[in-house]
């Protein structure tokens, strides 16, 4: 998903709510930024779940796989169980 639809659904997820943002270490070196400079926060929702995570389980955004950082795993299951399901709606 991109753009106004991926805007819209993301703010539905955190309308109201205070996050918490947090680094990750992993990517200290490289000034917490992706390989296009965006810069890398996990977001934290109040009931402690990882807004992140949630995004990708969602399919708005995908995974950057080129390097390694701590809810790699995760991350990857939830961008896998998305792509399963589209490839079942389209079979």
């Amino acid at each position: 998903k991109v753009g106004e639809t991926a805007r819209v659904e993301v703010a539905r997820l955190i309308q109201g709510k205070k996050l918490r943002f947090s680094y990750d270490e992993v990517n200290a070196d490289r000034g917490h930024r992706d390989k296009d400079g965006n810069l890398l926060v996990y977001a934290t929702l109040p009931d402690g779940s990882l807004l992140n995570l949630q995004i990708v389980s969602r399919g708005i955004s995908d995974v950057d796989i080129d390097y390694d950082y701590q809810f790699k795993s995760p991350m990857l299951t939830a961008r896998d169980k998305v792509e399963d399901r589209v490839r079942g709606l389209r079979a």
